[in-house]
């Protein structure tokens, strides 16, 4: 059986090594066709802090397991409903500070959270109530998430608030979002949208699993900084676009009164 950090190094390399090998072949597939087009991607656009082609590329990458999925006759909500146990898996790992299994947990919730409407638009089964379990199951995995980095800092109570903060800002922008659509209004691009906030806790777990890895030995007392610069981009700049959405809300609701 492989010492604990051996096991973490393990994975962290081998998550290098996927990201490395999906570039290149992302790179090889751009040489010889154009673009692809993904109309989920296009109504989401992109935001000065997330490239659109970074969510391509993810999508570009997930898409063969969408003809898999149907030739094993996996449903869309059998996907919702397994993104919601890797991202719960992903929490506990954090809050114990296993941050590379944190990470393939964090990644495998994203994937089957990308895969679920795919396949459901692929076999023509979207529904009402697969649209709000997907949504709610959405809800849940950000929570655990960065409720694993409240109890990670929980002895340090500046770290602590920065962590509730990135829980506040998330949900903010997902009710200003719900509240917006309910007044039927078109709120502007913003950001610090779910899949911004996802990729920045992926990175900063990644990193602070190589961190722990490599220099624990030589900083045995060293937080997971990457991390915590992460949930602090988050706590801070998804508050910022929660106010701005808002603001924006107001404005329309007293122009409609």
């Amino acid at each position: 059986m492989l010492p604990y950090n051996s096991f973490e190094a393990l994975l962290s390399l081998s998550a290098i090594g996927l990201a490395c090998l999906t570039l290149l072949l992302y790179g090889i597939y751009r040489l010889r066709h154009a673009q692809p087009d993904y109309q989920k991607i296009q109504q989401q656009g992109s935001s000065p802090f997330f490239e659109k082609e970074l969510l391509i590329l993810c999508y570009w990458a997930i898409s063969p397991l969408d003809k898999i999925c149907q030739k094993c006759a996996i449903t869309p909500n059998q996907l919702t409903w397994s993104s919601l146990v890797s991202g719960g898996f992903c929490g506990l790992f954090i809050a114990k500070g296993f941050f590379a299994a944190a990470f393939w947990c964090a990644t495998l919730a994203g994937i089957a959270d990308v895969l679920d409407g795919m396949l459901a638009r692929s076999i023509e089964c979207q529904s009402p109530q697969g649209a709000v379990l997907d949504s709610s199951i959405d809800r849940y995995i950000d929570f655990f998430m960065l409720a694993g980095c409240c109890l990670y800092f929980s002895d340090n109570q500046y770290f602590l608030m920065i962590s509730l903060a990135a829980i506040h800002g998330s949900f903010m922008i997902s009710y200003t979002t719900a509240k917006a659509e309910a007044m039927q209004l078109t709120l502007p691009r913003g950001i610090m949208k779910r899949s911004e906030r996802f990729g920045y806790l992926l990175v900063g777990l990644l990193l602070s699993a190589l961190l722990n890895v490599f220099w624990q030995a030589k900083f045995p007392a060293s937080l997971p900084y990457p991390l915590l610069v992460s949930v602090s981009i988050i706590a801070l700049f998804a508050n910022l676009s929660a106010v701005s959405r808002f603001w924006f809300i107001y404005q329309q609701a007293t122009i409609q009164k």
